[in-house]
């Protein structure tokens, strides 16, 4: 309306108004600033109270009394009208003081201007928000850990993760005696059996070609 007051607050809010009230959900700001890392984005969140609208329960009721007494619509019609002429101001009058009940707990960033949760994403040493000014305490904690992971893949590359396999021999899913899934030993976990067997014969040094059952070397015959 145009004699409404310029209202400074977060854009960020669900309208949860029906006809019989009004009410209002408030986000962060920083829930929808464009960042590197998706961690950054916040989901703090302010329900106002409750406020009932009487011109809404006033054009409910006058439409049940036209109902019963029998005049129908132009009655009818008269609720709604009631209700569209004044709900506007009602909606603006109820935005406004639920912007007052829940603004003590948000923050305007003097930097980029958003409107921030005090909880999370309010830097209060420095007055400002946390995407402006860091806490260094989480920052120094953060980079430790991404330091620490960033080593244990280092050192996980550079550590020999097949020294108890033979990535030339042939392997198996599973054991083909008992249907234990293989682990990638020689030996099967559930029943022992002995069932990886080298690629190439020990004696000819020959491909073995034959299936996993085989005992002898098709080539030179001798014992796999």
């Amino acid at each position: 309306m145009s004699g409404a007051p310029v209202i400074t607050f977060t854009r960020r809010y669900d309208d949860k108004s029906n006809n019989y009230g009004f009410q209002f959900q408030f986000f962060c700001d920083r829930s929808t600033v464009t960042t590197i890392c998706a961690w950054r984005e916040c989901s703090t969140s302010f329900l106002s109270t409750y406020q009932p609208n009487p011109v809404g329960i006033a054009s409910t009721l006058t439409q049940a009394a036209s109902y019963l007494i029998g005049k129908g619509y132009r009655i009818g019609s008269a609720g709604h009208l009631i209700n569209d002429v004044y709900k506007s101001q009602a909606w603006q009058d109820a935005y406004a003081k639920a912007i007052e009940e829940v603004k003590p707990n948000f923050h305007q960033c003097t930097r980029c201007s958003a409107w921030v949760c005090s909880q999370n994403c309010w830097n209060k040493n420095r007055a400002l928000c946390t995407t402006c000014a860091p806490e260094l305490g989480n920052e120094v904690a953060s980079a430790n850990a991404q330091a620490a992971k960033e080593q244990i893949f280092k050192r996980a590359r550079e550590t020999d993760q097949l020294s108890n396999i033979d990535p030339a021999s042939e392997k198996i899913a599973s054991c083909p005696d008992c249907g234990e899934r293989s682990s990638g030993g020689k030996f099967c976990a559930g029943c022992g059996k002995e069932f990886l067997r080298p690629s190439f014969c020990p004696s000819c040094g020959k491909k073995i070609s034959s299936g996993p059952d085989a005992r002898f070397c098709m080539h030179c015959g001798d014992k796999l």
